[in-house]
């Protein structure tokens, strides 16, 4: 479901499901706000449609600053979760679009009307001040209670945290200080695309791949060295940069090659006088070894060499460290 970073919002059922609940709540008030031949319509004026609270796209300022502790990628799994999705008329949907939450909530920022005046879903929502991770959170784990005893599913209380697919809301971490608005406004024409036509040069010369690669408007390009399973990662997001060993092989291949190479640990550690961040994973899903550097300012362009730097180096790091023992143990093992 979250393979695309859609999550929810690509679910099929979607729909009918935050109908439902739409309706639990228009029984307890006693008024119907949404029918439910409403869903089937096919004007645009008229139709029923899927708004994201915390907004697709998060280039304003308020939407920046609500998600500064987050990745990109984690950013996209907030916006598909469960909990920030609200039926809506496509006209109303339409005008709303990158609005922050206030305006999105408020009666007088558009011709429609805002979320208070809207279904009981949406008063629901505008009761909050603001819109966050945790308030994402909180949601998607009712919804997902209402679904669990609506549908009779028998689930338990950690299999509906697992369904958030956002457990990460709550890992403990740092609430950074707001952002600067006057920085995020100056500076958002910065692209990722920018910054990797900038740094390609030295990572292809530095790394010896990513030759075939070409500049991006994603926060990551992907290099691959020549086995098949495994690639580089560079990333970037709003706090820091990554550059991963990315291992996929099929048929439990992925643990057990993930496995060995942490059993080299220590030698590996000492001999490049680094410490990895080692993230393994069960069965055939993804294992990642990665270096990391924080409280970076991406919009400062002045600091782009010293991200350049980052990134190719420990790019050359990974593959003098793994590639070349990845390749013996596969080898062996056929």
């Amino acid at each position: 479901m979250f393979e695309n970073y859609k999550g929810y919002y690509s679910w099929y059922s979607r729909k009918y499901f935050l109908f439902e609940y739409e309706d639990s709540l228009a029984t307890q008030y006693k008024q119907q706000k949404i029918n439910a031949k409403d869903l089937f319509k096919q004007t645009e004026k008229d139709k029923i449609s899927i708004e994201h609270i915390f907004s697709q796209t998060f280039s304003n300022y308020y939407w920046r600053n609500q998600m500064r502790q987050f990745d990109d990628q984690e950013i996209k799994y907030l916006s598909g979760s469960l909990g920030n999705l609200l039926p809506l008329l496509s006209s109303i949907n339409s005008s709303l679009q990158n609005k922050s939450f206030k305006d999105k909530k408020s009666s007088d920022k558009h011709p429609y009307g805002g979320f208070e005046n809207g279904c009981h879903s949406e008063i629901e929502v505008a009761k909050n001040d603001d819109w966050n991770a945790q308030l994402i959170y909180d949601r998607s784990i009712k919804l997902l209670e209402f679904m669990n005893k609506r549908w009779n599913l028998n689930l338990t209380n950690e299999q509906i945290k697992e369904l958030t697919f956002i457990k990460f809301v709550n890992d403990g971490r740092e609430i950074l200080p707001a952002l600067e608005e006057k920085q995020v406004i100056e500076n958002h024409h910065l692209s990722y695309k920018d910054y990797w036509k900038y740094m390609l040069p030295t990572l292809r010369n530095t790394s010896g791949i990513f030759y075939n690669v070409h500049p991006t408007a994603y926060n990551y390009i992907v290099g691959y060295p020549r086995i098949a399973g495994v690639c580089i990662y560079c990333r970037i997001t709003q706090n820091n940069l990554k550059t991963e060993l990315y291992l996929e092989f099929k048929h439990g291949l992925t643990k057990e090659v993930f496995e060995y190479l942490l059993s080299l640990k220590d030698e590996i550690e000492q001999e490049k006088g680094v410490s990895f961040i080692w993230q393994g994973a069960d069965n055939d899903k993804p294992s990642k070894i990665y270096l990391e550097m924080s409280d970076i300012h991406f919009n400062n362009k002045n600091d782009w060499d010293k991200y350049m730097n980052f990134h190719a180096e420990s790019a050359k790091t990974l593959l003098d460290a793994f590639e070349q023992r990845i390749r013996d143990y596969i080898e062996n093992r056929i």
